[in-house]
């Protein structure tokens, strides 16, 4: 999140993560990069009526860069078309943002809503 101006310390993650966790159950899980016994990165997928939504992801650029490995395109691109190919899962929705990439992978763009509950 640092890389968009996002003040996140990481204190906050597992909390927030123990929450998504709590509120989705199987309805949620991560794909997780590990390299010399660390995460370089991750993707939190959110499952509902049959698609999975990539929700969250963090990578860690530096090692990403040195390394000149591709974690960010592996794990939320072939890793995940993979699984969901797997789960007989049909559609990813990627969220908005780096269309241009999204479709030198493969993606086709869909309109997306949101609405609001007034309660």
């Amino acid at each position: 999140m640092r890389k968009y101006g996002i003040g996140w310390r990481e204190d906050q993650s597992l909390p927030t993560y123990a929450g998504i966790r709590d509120r989705f159950g199987e309805d949620a899980f991560v794909l997780v990069a590990r390299a010399g016994g660390l995460v370089r990165g991750f993707a939190l997928i959110l499952r509902h009526r049959g698609h999975w939504y990539a929700r969250q992801s963090g990578f860690d650029y530096a090692y990403q860069q040195n390394k000149r490995l591709p974690l960010y395109f592996e794990l939320l691109y072939y890793r995940l078309v993979e699984e969901a190919a797997a789960a007989g899962v049909t559609t990813v929705y990627y969220g908005h943002g780096s269309e241009e990439t999204k479709r030198s992978r493969g993606c086709v763009a869909t309109d997306q809503f949101c609405y609001v509950l007034r309660l």
